[in-house]
């Protein structure tokens, strides 16, 4: 009995830290992309002067 709960909340743990992983990798990308196309946008401004 404990050694399935044990196992039950190792493999929660590893899911959960996986999942979070996942999710801040993806809010990093979407941050990257508003980044770049911000300073794209601030180049062709630039070039219009």
């Amino acid at each position: 009995m404990a050694c399935s709960l044990g196992l039950t909340l190792v493999v929660g743990f590893l899911l959960t830290r996986r999942s979070v992983e996942r999710a801040a990798l993806a809010g990093l990308g979407r941050q990257a992309t508003l980044l770049a196309q911000r300073e794209q946008g601030a180049l062709l401004a630039c070039d219009q002067l």
